[in-house]
């Protein structure tokens, strides 16, 4: 049982806030407060464990000069983030959120993650004929950018996954790699 009355712990108090924190927050303050100020244990979640795999897949893609088969990089990451749920956390595995009404578990993520990486690996290949490079930030490439940002004196951090570029006429694109469902969406 948790005090919401008791002030809260100077060590859970985050360092900085994120967008993904103020999207838990505006869906409801009292789940963001128990998750983040009160130590409440957190459910790991299969489409965060998905979707941190496909960035990690993407970041070694996109960085390395050698392309691995797409289905063991995906299980390679895939395999990891299990690890790093399971290490941060004592609820069973079983128990794990699967979104979709429980389509979304292990067996849908290590087909369709597979695929989506396939997907990006095909559509990262034409992408380079328009926009051929990725943009350099201190000699490597522009590949999960993470920035902090003081906004009303708070940290705020933000990630952009990717920035690409053409020489002529110097344009930037910003991508923002998704592997859950667009908004509105069914």
């Amino acid at each position: 049982w948790t005090d919401l009355s008791a002030p809260v712990k100077e060590s859970l108090r985050p360092e900085h806030r994120s967008f993904s924190q103020l999207e838990s927050y505006s869906d409801c303050g009292l789940k963001y407060r128990l998750q983040r100020y009160s130590g409440a244990p957190q459910r790991p979640s299969w489409s965060t464990i998905g979707g941190s795999a496909f960035h990690a897949a993407v970041v070694e893609i996109e960085t390395d000069s050698g392309r691995v088969g797409s289905d063991l990089l995906w299980n390679t990451h895939l395999v990891a983030q299990m690890g790093r749920a399971a290490s941060e956390s004592s609820i069973p595995m079983s128990d794990w959120h699967v979104a979709n009404k429980g389509k979304e578990g292990y067996d849908w993520w290590r087909v369709e993650g597979a695929e989506m990486l396939r997907r990006y690996i095909d559509r990262s290949a034409s992408l380079l004929c328009d926009w051929p490079a990725l943009a350099a930030v201190a000699g490597k490439p522009a590949v999960e950018l993470e920035y902090t940002l003081a906004v009303e004196g708070v940290p705020f951090k933000i990630v952009i996954d990717q920035v690409r570029y053409t020489r002529e006429p110097h344009e930037h694109l910003v991508l923002d790699l998704k592997t859950g469902r667009m908004p509105g969406g069914d």
